[in-house]
């Protein structure tokens, strides 16, 4: 599994935990990994993936109409949230991937 995450474009470094049932993926520091790839990555190596957590640096903005997008810093990564207020901000949370993919502020699980 872990060579199958390396592989991905945007990935720096892997770190599994087979004992904890947990896989902690480092971008690169210069672009970020498909979200979406990470889970299927998982897949293909056989495993089933039981979330996503990310932890980024980036900003909140109120869309019209209610809601909110966070966009990661340094990409054009924006997942519809429903956290705080608007500006910058360091958040913890689930993707889930749906028609739009969206942040639902969460922490892991312990390792």
């Amino acid at each position: 599994m872990a060579d199958g995450l390396r592989r991905l474009d945007g990935v720096a470094d892997v770190e599994v935990d087979l004992q904890a049932n947990l896989c902690l993926v480092t971008p690169q520091a210069d672009r970020l990994p498909d979200l979406a790839g990470l889970p299927l990555a998982v897949r293909e190596a056989g495993f089933r993936a039981g979330g996503l957590w990310i932890e980024a640096r980036g900003t909140v903005s109120r869309q019209a109409g209610g809601g909110g997008r966070f966009t990661i810093d340094g990409t054009d990564v924006a997942l519809s949230f429903a956290g705080a207020a608007d500006g910058p901000a360091t958040v913890t949370g689930r993707v889930e991937f749906g028609a739009t993919p969206a942040l639902v502020a969460d922490s892991p699980p312990q390792r």
